[in-house]
């Protein structure tokens, strides 16, 4: 398999001249970006001023970078290819918050400590000081110790499943999200804290993708839409022996011509960005790792997820 990031048309001829040997019949899977994929017609058309044969198949795959990626020749590009880029692009976004959310607490850890040099140089060090400043030390680092726990947590790959408090494991996963809330002024009322604790058997980190994704997904209606006051509300039944997760927003809806596409692997739609990403991934991720079923429904304010889980 050979493949070529676009960069403009001159440099695809240069690319193609060098390393592709016939002529005839090449396979293109071409994958767009989310912020890219206006490009889409303007590319096809350079490559028919080419004088090769291709047979082109293109890919819109949810990543939120700067790569348009052309893939010659490759005879099966399977689904779970697909995914598991956009598992990364997920992943990298998780990594990002988390960064984020290191800043503020190693701020205070430096301030801390220069604060501490500072007042010993001027003599003014006394022990009430000193420990206000080294419990403030320990404190953040205590804080960073958790995140480091809970990103540990989230990456494992031995997809084991685990008997778990479902309440537990939504407060690890909106932890990781703070910083999306914060950024975009998304206001999180998690009503599962006030329900009875629930155990449930479950693949922790790939439950935590499931809400990433639709959560994310939420916040990029939020933003599509325009919406001001932006609130998503998390709450949590038990009945009929399945516990039932719901993710509510107020971001408008979807639109009901396409709410039945939306779990769709390769649905994506111009107007709705958001709507396409990570979605198929965690309607395959609940009804066939954790054995449940995933849906929406629109409110009068929005969007409600259900996840539906046996216990």
């Amino acid at each position: 398999m050979k493949s070529y990031i676009y960069d403009n048309k001159n440099n695809l001829i240069n690319f193609i001249n060098n390393n592709l040997l016939e002529k005839n019949n090449y396979k293109i899977m071409i994958l767009f970006p989310e912020n890219k994929i206006n490009k889409k017609n303007e590319i096809l058309d350079e490559l028919n001023d080419i004088n090769f044969k291709f047979n082109i198949n293109t890919q819109n795959i949810g990543l939120n970078n700067n790569d348009i990626i052309l893939i010659f020749n490759e005879e099966i590009l399977m689904k779970y290819d697909i995914k598991h880029l956009k598992k990364m692009a997920l992943l990298g976004d998780m990594i990002a918050n988390i960064s984020h959310q290191w800043r503020q607490p190693l701020s205070v850890i430096t301030s801390s400590a220069s604060a501490m040099l500072l007042h010993k140089d001027l003599k003014i060090l006394d022990d009430n000081t000193f420990e206000k400043f080294a419990n403030n030390i320990i404190s953040q680092g205590q804080f960073l110790a958790q995140t480091i726990d809970t990103f540990r947590s989230y990456i494992k790959k031995d997809n084991k499943i685990v008997n778990t408090i479902i309440q537990d494991e939504i407060k690890i996963t909106l932890k990781i999200l703070e910083s999306v809330f914060s950024q975009n002024y998304i206001k999180i009322t998690n009503k599962t804290l006030k329900k009875d604790n629930i155990n449930i058997n479950i693949i922790k980190g790939e439950f935590s993708q499931v809400l990433i994704n639709i959560i994310t997904n939420a916040k990029d209606i939020f933003i599509s839409n325009n919406i001001k006051n932006k609130e998503i509300i998390i709450n949590l039944k038990q009945e009929n022996n399945k516990c039932i997760i719901c993710i509510e927003d107020n971001a408008g809806g979807v639109d009901e011509n396409i709410i039945d596409k939306i779990f769709k692997e390769d649905f994506t739609t111009k107007d709705n960005e958001g709507t396409g990403i990570g979605l198929s991934m965690s309607y395959d991720i609940v009804t066939e790792h954790l054995n449940g079923n995933l849906y929406v429904k629109n409110t009068n304010k929005g969007a409600k997820f259900f996840i539906e889980l046996p216990l």
